[in-house]
C-alpha cells in the first residue's frame, strides 16, 4: 500500500511537471505571437508613414 501511494505521488509529480512545461510552452507561444503581431503592426505603421511622405 505504501509503495502504491509513493508511486501515485511520483506520477502526480511527473504529471505536474509535464503540465507545467505544457503551460510554459503555451505562454511562450502566445507571447511570441503577440510580439510578432506588434512588430508587424509597428512595421506597417512606419511603412504607411513613409509611404505618405
Amino acid at each position: 500500500l505504501k509503495h502504491a501511494l509513493k508511486h501515485k505521488h511520483t506520477y502526480q509529480l511527473h504529471a505536474g511537471i509535464h503540465f507545467g512545461f505544457f503551460f510554459f510552452g503555451l505562454v511562450l507561444l502566445s507571447l511570441t505571437n503577440v510580439s510578432e503581431i506588434l512588430i508587424v503592426s509597428l512595421c506597417s505603421d512606419s511603412f504607411k508613414m513613409y509611404s505618405v511622405k
